[in-house]
């Protein structure tokens, strides 16, 4: 029966590649409805106490050209509904090692939720940040995610500068530490929306989004870049610095950037 499914499955994609180019393959839905389909499959390939620890979709500019073509386009922020979720798994194998896996899913017309096949080589390191932790049951659904997002005066500010910036990727984690610039503790489930100008694929805006209560922190992206500044535009005074004395440095503003 297995075989007749996937057999069923690989037909149907050929048929939608073949006869229609602007058919949708794979129908768009919220993270939380393939929670339950990708735990049941950890469960039947015989892996011990599966363990929701992240999960990814595919953004507008992810890249992914053929993939995204093939099921039908990418995450919508108007709905919070994409048609491809990616399930990532930690879980005890045969041997009690542990175990990662990525199961991404798709919801077919008529067959209900299926696995999609990704790279053999795919792994945790694929994704922006390791996960520690697990991604509680009551994490707010995609949904109500983007509705706290776009209703984020931050985003709205970027969001009218930079109208045609789209997120690569969008990934839900539980970072081990409290990440700069975001006042969520340590442990704290986490959207994360990265924006890139789609011409420069440059990042220009980061949102974290609390997958508990909703709230949202957007900040520009730490600057990597180096400004190099000529000696005379610093000052020390005095020079030198006696014991017991304070010194003054002066640095003027013009030489930061907008990310300083």
């Amino acid at each position: 029966m297995k075989k007749i499914v996937q057999l069923f499955l690989v037909m149907s994609i050929i048929c939608v590649g073949a006869f229609s180019s602007q058919a949708q393959f794979a129908q768009p839905y919220l993270m939380n409805e393939g929670i339950a389909a990708a735990k049941k499959i950890a469960a039947d390939s015989g892996w011990k106490s599966p363990k929701l620890v992240s999960i990814v979709t595919l953004g507008d500019t992810t890249g992914l050209g053929q993939i995204v073509s093939l099921i039908g386009g990418v995450y919508d922020i108007k709905t919070g509904k994409s048609p491809i979720w990616i399930y990532v798994i930690s879980a005890l194998d045969k041997s009690d090692s542990v175990i990662t896996k990525l199961l991404a899913m798709i919801k077919v017309p008529f067959l209900g939720f299926q696995q999609f096949p990704i790279p053999d080589g795919a792994g945790p390191g694929d994704i922006p940040f390791v996960p520690q932790d697990t991604i509680p049951s009551n994490a707010l659904n995609s949904d109500i995610i983007a509705t706290k997002l776009k209703a984020d005066m931050g985003f709205k500010t970027y969001n009218a500068k930079y109208p045609t910036a789209k997120p690569p990727f969008i990934v839900v984690f539980s970072s081990p530490f409290e990440l700069p610039g975001v006042n969520f503790p340590a442990g704290t489930p986490i959207w994360l929306f990265n924006f890139a100008d789609p011409k420069t694929q440059e990042a220009v805006y980061d949102c974290y989004v609390n997958a508990i209560n909703g709230e949202v922190i957007c900040q520009a992206p730490l600057s990597m870049n180096e400004t190099i500044i000529a000696q005379d535009d610093l000052n020390v005074s005095p020079n030198p610095v006696l014991q017991g004395n304070s010194a003054q440095l002066t640095i003027p503003v013009s030489i930061f950037d907008q990310h300083a």
